[in-house]
């Protein structure tokens, strides 16, 4: 079994509801992480130049670090959903537009319950 790692935001439910509905193929088993209580994700950032603040981080099986569309994409590729908001909003050539959109509704959801938006790596 190919072990992947999510590190999404946990406040969001947004972002919670999809990481804890992924239906990966059957060889493939995702480990969740809150970013807001994960120690190690610093260490990546850090390495990789990368802001958790600026989506979500999947660390493949591979150990390949992808973040934000890149990150939805290879889901999607490794999914066996096949719901329609898989097919067009997380397509290849819509991903520059539809990320930036889901990045703003996790933020619009977080100010409706009254949440910080910006994670603070511990």
């Amino acid at each position: 079994m190919k072990n992947l790692i999510l590190y999404y935001d946990g406040e969001c439910p947004i972002c919670k509801r999809y990481a804890m509905f992924l239906k990966l193929k059957k060889n493939y088993h995702i480990i969740l992480k809150d970013a807001r209580q994960s120690r190690e994700l610093q260490d990546i950032c850090k390495l990789n130049q990368i802001d958790i603040n600026d989506g979500m981080i999947l660390i493949s099986e591979n150990n390949e670090v992808l973040q934000g569309g890149l990150a939805l994409l290879y889901l999607k590729k490794i999914s066996d959903n096949k719901n329609l908001f898989y097919r067009i909003f997380i397509s290849k050539s819509m991903i520059r537009i539809t990320y930036p959109i889901l990045k703003n509704i996790r933020l619009l959801a977080l100010k409706i319950l009254r949440k910080n938006s910006k994670i603070n790596i511990l």
